[in-house]
């Protein structure tokens, strides 16, 4: 009884003390991984970065394309807004360029605009049904005698400059002070009046030159 029982404690001491296996995968017999353990990464040398460009403390005048001038308010406002959002000089730059870029586009389409206008404007007055037509250079004559009579010369620059003079309804208001006035005043060697006429022959041209 002794034997057996001393038998069966070491049995019990030798199988309580023994490392404890992992258990069969199932279906394959072989351990199973430890789970918990994760492989260490491997080293990776830590490449150097870039150094960002350096933002200027002060920016330089951009340059501006031929014919396009930049206003003074719009330049610090643009290095303002550069400075901001840490552009460089040549970041800045080029957004300079590209507003003058845009706006020389703008100006290009009004001009465009204004060219097309001015043709249809003379195209109307030469088939507007009251000065147009066969008596135009006649009706013309009058609006020219009008305007040197009443106008001055800034104002006749004015209707050059602006292309006006050729707006139907510009025209007609002279003929019209042209044909009221015509029958007592207008006389064609009246001193005076040949040399105001010069102005108003380049407001009114020849039409039936062009």
């Amino acid at each position: 009884m002794t034997e057996n029982t001393l038998m069966t404690s070491e049995t019990v001491t030798s199988e309580s003390t023994a490392e404890p296996q992992a258990s069969p995968q199932p279906g394959t017999g072989r351990p199973a991984d430890n789970l918990s353990a994760s492989p260490a990464a491997p080293h990776e040398p830590t490449a150097d970065k870039p150094e960002k460009p350096a933002v200027p403390e002060k920016y330089d005048d951009f340059i501006m394309p031929e014919n396009v001038t930049l206003d003074p308010q719009a330049s610090q406002e643009l290095k303002g807004l550069a400075k901001e959002y840490s552009l460089t000089q040549t970041q800045a730059q080029k957004a300079a360029d590209l507003g003058a870029k845009m706006m020389q586009k703008w100006t290009s389409q009004q001009t465009e605009a204004i060219t097309r206008a001015q043709t249809e404007w003379m195209s109307s007055a030469k088939s507007d049904t009251e000065f147009g037509g066969g008596k135009l250079q006649e009706n013309l004559g009058l609006a020219r005698k009008a305007l040197d009579t009443f106008g001055t010369p800034k104002l006749t620059q004015l209707l050059e400059g602006s292309g006006l003079g050729n707006y139907p309804e510009i025209i007609r208001a002279f003929y019209r002070a042209g044909k009221a006035i015509s029958a007592d005043r207008f006389v064609s060697g009246e001193a005076g009046f040949t040399d105001t006429r010069h102005a108003a022959e380049k407001l009114y041209p020849d039409q039936s030159k062009s």
